[in-house]
């Protein structure tokens, strides 16, 4: 986190966050456009391999309407549901976009509850050893899989907790699962060569 990359990656991590919370606020959820969409499935880092933004948004739009949409988002994001309940009727009923999608949304408007459900996280854990706890091998979970994934990820966040992250949240995690793949990689370059 002291080098330029990883400022890189806390200013990226920032900005995305004022965004997303300013975009899918409650509030800016009744007023959700079409271009609003647009906007926040082209910002995701699960869409970044699409050269055309407008395809995801196309694929999810054409299995249903917009005014749909912004309802079951306003219940993913803002309902007082429990979480497994939420993620579940959402994956369920909007088609067309994945759980790494759902969890980096429900990650940048919450990032101390909810955290990234990638390959990147589940190889992380994989090597840390907790394979066992979270269903690394599946790349579709259910909402409780995805509230145990977050216990993990909640416990991984306070033994982070340092002079440099006073108060670390689940994108910090993140970053630090992130580390963790590399690392790992590094180490198996290293010993096959």
């Amino acid at each position: 986190m002291k080098t330029e990359n990883g400022r890189r990656w806390l200013e990226e991590r920032r900005e995305r966050l004022k965004e997303f919370s300013e975009l899918l606020a409650k509030n800016s959820l009744k007023e959700f456009t079409e271009a609003d969409f647009i906007k926040a499935i082209s910002r995701l880092w699960a869409n970044q391999l699409w050269a055309n933004k407008q395809y995801p948004v196309e694929r999810i739009l054409s299995n249903i309407s917009i005014e749909d949409l912004r309802a079951h988002l306003l219940d993913l994001l803002w309902s007082d549901r429990p979480l497994s309940q939420r993620y579940d009727e959402f994956r369920k009923v909007v088609k067309g976009i994945g759980p790494v999608q759902i969890t980096e949304i429900l990650s940048f408007i919450n990032p101390r509850e909810y955290g990234i459900w990638n390959r990147r996280s589940r190889e992380a854990l994989r090597v840390l050893g907790l394979g066992d706890v979270v269903p690394v091998g599946k790349y579709y979970i259910s909402g409780s899989e995805y509230e145990r994934f977050n216990a993990v990820l909640r416990n991984i966040a306070s033994v982070l907790k340092s002079e440099e992250i006073s108060e670390p949240n689940l994108l910090d995690v993140d970053l630090f699962l992130y580390y963790v793949v590399a690392t790992a990689a590094k180490r198996v370059q290293v010993i096959r060569s």
